[in-house]
């Protein structure tokens, strides 16, 4: 199975609420699911709790929205704001691969590979998002050892 670095929701003509999915291996594909229930997917692949993890780790962080989603220690996606919803029932948010982030420019998430992923994050708000996936890596990482 390739390594997903990122989902992201987008809209599809004709089709509508759509996710975008982005590979370790530099491929992408547009698949006709949402969001959520690829990270649900993700954690139940797992065999993970994806209501006790947030949980745990949003107690950890002091925050109760938009915690990152923390698999295990190589893999702890962060939630990324990259579109306003048309729908009450769209998401905002995708979720991208903390270890295959190289860092940022202002509001957009610059990927190890060279890609690049525009937010609606402010400057200030994507450091404190990326700091939170920063954060749990380590606790994650000294939890396994």
């Amino acid at each position: 199975m390739k390594e997903m670095v990122a989902v992201l929701p987008v809209y599809a003509d004709g089709v509508g609420n759509v996710s975008r999915v982005l590979y370790g291996d530099g491929s992408e594909e547009v698949v006709p699911v949402r969001v959520s229930r690829i990270m649900d997917r993700l954690f139940y692949e797992h065999l993970l709790n994806r209501r006790a993890v947030e949980e745990y780790y949003g107690g950890f962080l002091g925050i109760k929205r938009n915690v990152p989603a923390v698999i295990g220690r190589d893999l702890v996606y962060v939630p990324v704001k990259v579109r306003k919803p048309r729908v009450r029932d769209d998401g905002a948010y995708g979720y991208v691969l903390y270890g295959a982030v190289a860092g940022q420019e202002e509001s957009k998430v610059l990927l190890v590979d060279g890609r690049v992923i525009e937010t609606l994050h402010s400057r200030r708000m994507l450091e404190r998002v990326l700091l939170r996936g920063h954060r749990v890596s380590v606790v994650r990482g000294r939890e396994e050892a």
